[in-house]
C-alpha cells in the first residue's frame, strides 16, 4: 500500500474542501444540511483514493491494505468531527458519542470502504 499518511492527508483535504463549499451552498442557496449529506460528504472523496492508492502501489494490495486504508480515513475523518465538536463545547461531543450517532458514523464507514471500491474500479477500468 502506499503512502498511508499521505493519502489521509489528500483526503482530508478533500473533506474540508468540499465542506466549505456545502457550508456555502447551504447559507447562500438554502441547501439541505442533513446527516446524511455529511455521510456522502465523508465518503465521495474515497473514490480519488481509491484511483490514487492503485495507482501508486501499480498492482492490487491485498484486502487487508484496503482495510487499513478505509479505516484510516474514517479516523481522519472522525478525528475532525469530534475536534470540530470539542472546539463549540463538551455537550456536543457526548451528542456525537451517543448510540444513534454511533449508527450514522457506521454508515459512514461503509460508505468509504464502498467508494473507495468505486474507486480502485474506476481505475482498474481506465488501466485496462
Amino acid at each position: 500500500m502506499p503512502n498511508l499518511p499521505q493519502l489521509c492527508l489528500r483526503y482530508l483535504a478533500w473533506v474540508v474542501g468540499l465542506r466549505v463549499l456545502h457550508i456555502v451552498g447551504v447559507q447562500m442557496l438554502g441547501l439541505p444540511n442533513t446527516l446524511g449529506t455529511v455521510v456522502i460528504l465523508a465518503s465521495v472523496p474515497a473514490v480519488d483514493i481509491g484511483m490514487q492508492a492503485l495507482r501508486r502501489a501499480g498492482t492490487m494490495p491485498p484486502f487487508q491494505a484496503w482495510v487499513i486504508l478505509a479505516l484510516s480515513l474514517f479516523g481522519s475523518f472522525m478525528a475532525v468531527q469530534i475536534g470540530m465538536a470539542a472546539l463549540s463545547s463538551l455537550e456536543n461531543v457526548r451528542a456525537m458519542l451517543s448510540i444513534p450517532a454511533m449508527v450514522v458514523w457506521l454508515a459512514t464507514l461503509a460508505m468509504i470502504a464502498l467508494f473507495l471500491w468505486i474507486g480502485v474500479r474506476q481505475e482498474q477500468r481506465r488501466g485496462a
